[in-house]
Parts: C-alpha cells; structure tokens; sequence
C-alpha cells in the first residue's frame, strides 16, 4: 500500500499464508489500544473481508498466539468448515465475537463488510469482530469431539474451554445500537458479475448455487457428472422430433429410465443432492441453447467455499484440487463410458483409500481409442453438434486471487486434461492423493491450467464456472 510522506494511516501485514502470526498479533493490540480510546463523539469506521480472523488474532489469556495457530491448523487439516473454525476462534479471542464492538464503547460502530461466508452470516464474516456472539465454549468442544481431534487439541485451550463451559455462561442478548454493520459485497453478487459476462459472451447462463461447500474433490466429481449430463441432453435432444413441445421433449428423451442421461439424472440428484426442480431448468436450459441461433452454449456458475482435508504433504488448494479431480471424472465419463461410481478401490499407478469417491480411482484406459471411435462418430452425424468432451471446460478459483499458499487462484479443465497429463508421464491420481494439485498443474503444459490473476483485494469465497459448448455443425 503506497501511502502519501507523513500520512497519519499506519500498515501493519501479517498473517502470512492466511494463519495467525505474530506480526498480525501486534496489530491487533494496536487496534485495541486505538479502540479502547474512542469516546461517545467518535465514529470508527471498520473494513471487514475475508481473511480478518487471521489478521486479527488476540487470544484471551493465558492462551497465545502459537496455542490458537496450532488449533486453526489442527482444524483445518481436519476438514473442518470455516463457519466452525470462526466459532471456535470467537471463544479463544478477545476482538472476535464482538469483541472489538464492546472495545469501542460508546463510540459509534459502522462497519463495511465483504462477505467470504456463504450464507452471509455477519456474525462469522472474520469471525464476528462488531457482531454479538452466539456460540459457547461447549460448542467448540463438542465440534472437537464430532472430528476426532480432541486428543490433539493444545492442552491450554482445552482447559480453558472446558472451565468456560463448567461456569454455565451463556450467550446473552448484548446491546449493540451503537453499531451498525453493512453488507456491501458478497458471493451472490460475484456469480451475477459471471453470469452476465458469459451472457454477453454468447453463453446461456444458470446459477446453480451460491452456498457450494463439502470436500473439494466430490464437488469437482459432480461438475464433471453434470457436465456430461448436459452433454447428453443436448446430444438427445439433437435428434428429438422438432414438432413436440419441450416438455414433451425433455420427458421422453431426457427422463427415460433407459437412457445414461438418466442415469446420471438420478446419480446428480441421489449422490450429490441436485433438486428436480434444479435439472428441470437445466434441461430448458440446454434445449432453449439447442434451439437458439446465435447461443454458443451453456454456461453454469456456482459459488461457495468447500474444504480439502489434507492426506498427503503437497502443495496446492482447494480449487486447483477441485479443477484436478473433475478433469479425472470427465475422462471416466466421456472416455470409459461410466456414468455411475463403482466399487473399484484399486489403480494402477497408486494406493487409494477405500473411503474415496470410487470415480477418483478408475484406469485411465485407452484414451487414444476412445478419442478416435468418438471422433468418428461425431463426423458421421449431420444436423446440430454431438456434444464431446471435447467442447467443455471447467473453472474453479478464489476471488481473492490465492487458492491455499500458491500464486494461483485456482484451475481450469477441459476434456484432454487427463490425457495431457498422461502423455506428460504425470500421474493425476497421485498427486490428488498427495494433495499436490500446485505441482501437477505448473508441471503441465507449462502451467497452463493454472488460473493465475494475482491478488484481487478482496474475497468473496470461490467462483466455479462450467461452459458446454453447443454449437451447431
């Protein structure tokens, strides 16, 4: 931040890698000490983003900085969500939960918020600092008994969460008419911004969700199934008699027990929690694009923030992971031939464990072969475009630029990633396994499915784009 010769703003950086430090430990106590100055005259203005639970760590004593960092680690690594690891935090220091608010009293509270949260809820947005707590200290420890990581927690922090919830405190209704909390960013805007883009690209837009989360790795699963779902609507519905109606249409060439188009209907919808109502719109979707004259396609924006729980030493992200394992299932869908998750536990290029998606685990086959029997197949049909994997890509990257601690914001796949790879002498499945998404994406093509943006300055949690080509022949 360049700043101009003697201005009265002071910078303080820290929270290297997202993680509390004890650099951002010495900018929150002088934002303490600046609070705790403010008289019933003043007004505080407060900028609330992504990231603030890192940048202002003050942990109630005696606990310190290394006993609430191994925590958030310990968390983390376990797959814990961020709405929990920010209710965790609100109990162990003394800005969050509404900690800097009551700091400020009776000053004048008006803070400006870019929600990373999905839901929006004020209250986790950096953990809270200007918004009344909700949680107790049983809370967090009943969350460490439901990961298993009771065990693990730094002796300090359990006792003092254990003699908190003994007192039989309670959250109370705090007054806090003295602050005023707005929301000026959040997820739902940014897919918007996407979904008006990709429109004036050509592309028909849906959102499907603003509030993706869960596992990395099975989100990506589920964008690779539902990318060759639409794939095999338009592929249907290109050769369904032009003379009925849509809904006629979708029901008898889309919805049909018989077909692998319902099969993965059924598997997006029993595996992954897709509405009816949700394909439904897809399916109108696809044949308004296979209808229209000028549509390029399809394109589906998500948004959220899921979790990777960490199994391996590599580097990489959630969203480069997400990218990685749906350029592996596109393979298995388009080029195998499979369109529900077996029970295959073994690879030839690795160990796996038996809990993981069957989908992440499959031989990656002759892909030569499927390639050649598909082009032809394609080439030997006339009227509207056979839809391959050849006509899909799949984005999933961080609005604030930086997926986990790389200088990627995320990845991008289209349906030749696992066959790149493979000619590369890379072995996708294992760098998934090591979680080391980073290394096989720079180590590919140059780096060339990485998404790299720079820092943005600002977070409103992860973008997921799906753009099917439906182009006319």
């Amino acid at each position: 931040m360049l700043l101009f010769p003697n201005s009265k703003i002071r910078v303080f950086e820290g929270a290297a890698d997202n993680l509390p430090d004890q650099a951002a430990h010495q900018a929150a106590q002088e934002i303490a000490r600046v609070v705790e100055t403010a008289g019933a005259d003043d007004i505080l203005i407060v900028l609330i983003s992504g990231g603030g639970s890192a940048l202002l760590p003050y942990p109630v004593p005696p606990l310190t900085i290394e006993d609430t960092l191994a925590v958030t680690r310990l968390l983390a690594r376990s797959g814990v969500n961020i709405l929990d690891l920010n209710m965790v935090r609100k109990q162990l220091e003394r800005l969050k939960g509404g900690g800097l608010a009551r700091l400020a009293r009776p000053a004048k509270v008006v803070s400006l918020i870019l929600s990373d949260i999905i839901g929006d809820d004020l209250g986790f947005i950096a953990s809270g600092p200007t918004v009344t707590n909700t949680s107790s200290a049983q809370d967090c420890l009943d969350l460490f008994d439901r990961f298993n990581v009771s065990a693990s927690v730094p002796a300090p922090v359990k006792v003092y969460l254990e003699n908190e919830a003994a007192s039989s405190k309670s959250p109370t209704q705090e007054d806090f008419s003295h602050v005023s909390n707005v929301l000026i960013g959040t997820n739902r805007i940014a897919c918007g911004a996407a979904s008006s883009k990709s429109s004036s690209l050509g592309f028909l837009p849906y959102v499907l969700s603003t509030e993706l989360c869960g596992e990395a790795k099975s989100v990506g699963v589920m964008f690779a199934v539902l990318a060759k779902y639409i794939a095999g609507v338009a592929n249907e519905l290109r050769v369904a008699d032009p003379t009925k109606s849509i809904e006629v249409k979708i029901k008898g060439h889309v919805s049909g027990s018989d077909t692998k188009t319902s099969l993965l209907r059924q598997r997006l919808m029993a595996e992954f929690g897709l509405k009816e109502t949700t394909l439904r719109d897809i399916d109108a979707l696809v044949l308004k694009a296979r209808q229209s004259k000028s549509a390029r396609g399809v394109c589906v924006v998500a948004g959220g923030e899921t979790t990777v729980t960490v199994r391996g030493n590599g580097k990489g992200g959630r969203n480069q992971e997400m990218a990685v394992a749906a350029g592996v299932e596109l393979h298995t869908l388009f080029y195998d031939g499979n369109t529900q998750a077996g029970p295959s536990t073994s690879h030839s290029h690795g160990k796996h464990s038996s809990d993981e998606n069957p989908s992440f685990i499959r031989r990656f086959g002759d892909f030569g072969s499927a390639r050649s029997s598909e082009s032809k197949s394609v080439a030997s049909n006339e009227g509207p475009h056979q839809i391959s994997a050849n006509d899909l890509v799949f984005l999933s990257g961080g609005t604030d630029g930086q997926d986990g601690p790389t200088s990627a914001a995320g990845g991008m796949v289209d349906g030749d990633f696992l066959h790149k790879a493979s000619q590369a002498g890379l072995d996708v499945v294992e760098y998934l396994d090591n979680n080391d998404s980073f290394t096989l994406l720079t180590k590919l093509d140059g780096g060339s499915n990485l998404v790299v943006t720079g820092l943005t300055g600002t977070n409103v949690m992860d973008l997921q784009i799906l753009v099917v080509q439906l182009l006319q022949s």
